[in-house]
């Protein structure tokens, strides 16, 4: 299994005691949660109860009729010899919740009555149905593919610290880090994409995976979750979420990369698409940015929510729906492509797989900022392209003392090692990842 930074919250949640309540796990399809919590369950207990409520219809049914608790356990004891459940010794693994919305009671009542815990997996967005913590799992940023590669911890450590102390890195490793950035720019992280990269170094064979993946995803729009907790697949708002995430590239190959919903159809309309929108991005599918009315804290307070742009979650999918030719020239260290739409996908990735929100800002003047953030106590700007046509606006704004007094500092990502100017961060493309 790929190490997941997630892992060690996963350890913390299970030595907590205060408080605690059955862990949920939200992803996109084929992220890779029902690995990460086998694992976790073998690794950290000594007994796994594994069920799948997508492929059990046998143990659907049990947690649709028991009685109590006891009633539930004799009930799945007597369909699986291997089931057993012992305080502080079992864990309780329930796949695909949404497929038995009604087992959530009874995960309650495992850790509240009989101290065992219980994690589940969903690719919905349930927060509706249950007061549980949910975390999310992305596939694999670029400091999980650098565990995958290397199998061990010193390089990302060694990162991290030249990031804290802005030192350059190690020059000969600088050149090898940006040439496995390329890699992962194309290939991405979802981890059977990565298994078929590691295992065959082909691409074509990944862009097949990748392929398999987008139809997968697309294959589990429009779940909707009946009054009476039952799962039912709504055909309209498919076909709608459909049309957004195939629209993706176009959206993001114009100059003016605002989404725009009549590139969906001739007078498509909020009305009509904002339900399906915000779908793809509660179920982690879209990353949305939002553009921002001026640059303050908290930036969050400060969104045009009509004004957004959207990108794909895996930089990996997003490469793999362009021509091969781009693939070709990604590994070779050409990313001024897809009209910047590469360098904006890329930083998004990143940044939304470190759960960090995504906000740009940007006037009817013209000036533009690529994104901006908050990082290490105050607010930074940060620019993304080769091209110097952006870059008076980002002047104007570091040296406007009286509408943006709080925004002090510049972060350029670019192919140089990292470096420091007066109040500009000088950051190779692959630190993105390392920005917590």
């Amino acid at each position: 299994m790929f190490k997941r930074k997630l892992y060690d919250l996963l350890i913390d949640w299970k030595k907590s005691t205060i408080n605690k309540t059955p862990l949920v796990i939200k992803g996109v399809t084929r992220c890779g949660k029902t690995t990460l919590v086998k694992y976790f369950g073998k690794e950290n207990y000594k007994y796994v109860v594994y069920i799948d409520f997508k492929q059990d219809e046998k143990v659907k049914e049990i947690f649709n009729s028991y009685i109590n608790i006891n009633d539930l356990i004799l009930s799945l004891s007597s369909c699986n010899k291997d089931y057993n459940f012992i305080e502080n010794e079992t864990i309780v693994i329930f796949d695909n919740i949404e497929y038995n919305l009604n087992a959530i009671s009874a995960a309650k009542i495992f850790m509240e009555t009989l101290s065992i815990d219980v994690v589940i997996t969903t690719s919905m967005d349930i927060k509706k149905y249950t007061d549980f913590d949910i975390v999310n799992l992305y596939p694999l940023d670029f400091e999980e593919f650098l565990f995958a590669h290397d199998n061990h911890d010193e390089l990302a450590d060694y990162i991290k610290t030249c990031v804290l102390n802005n030192e350059k890195i190690n020059e000969t490793l600088h050149k090898k880090l940006t040439k496995l950035f390329s890699i992962y720019i194309c290939v991405g992280g979802f981890p059977e994409a990565l298994l078929e990269y590691f295992k065959t170094h082909h691409l074509n064979n990944v862009r097949s995976i990748q392929e398999k993946i987008i139809n997968s995803i697309i294959d589990s729009f429009g779940k909707t979750i009946k009054n009476n907790n039952t799962l039912y697949i709504d055909n309209t708002k498919k076909e709608r979420m459909k049309e957004i995430f195939l629209s993706i590239n176009n959206q993001l190959l114009k100059d003016n990369k605002k989404f725009l919903y009549t590139l969906l159809k001739q007078k498509a309309s909020s009305r009509e698409y904002k339900e399906s929108l915000d779908e793809l991005e509660s179920i982690n599918v879209i990353i949305k940015s939002h553009n921002m009315n001026t640059i303050n804290t908290p930036l969050s307070k400060n969104i045009i929510d009509s004004v957004f742009k959207i990108y794909i979650l895996d930089i990996g999918l997003f490469v793999s729906m362009q021509d091969l030719e781009i693939s070709h020239r990604i590994l070779n260290k050409e990313y001024n492509i897809c009209n910047n739409a590469l360098y904006e996908s890329i930083i998004a990735d990143a940044f939304i797989k470190n759960s960090r929100p995504l906000y740009y800002f940007k006037k009817q003047s013209g000036l533009e900022i690529d994104f901006v953030i908050f990082y290490n106590g105050s607010i930074k700007l940060v620019e993304l392209r080769k091209t110097t046509g952006n870059t008076k606006a980002y002047k104007q704004i570091l040296e406007d003392n009286i509408n943006y007094s709080n925004v002090n500092h510049l972060i350029k990502f670019q192919d140089e090692n990292i470096s420091i100017s007066n109040n500009t961060y000088i950051y190779p493309y692959y630190l993105a990842s390392f920005i917590y």
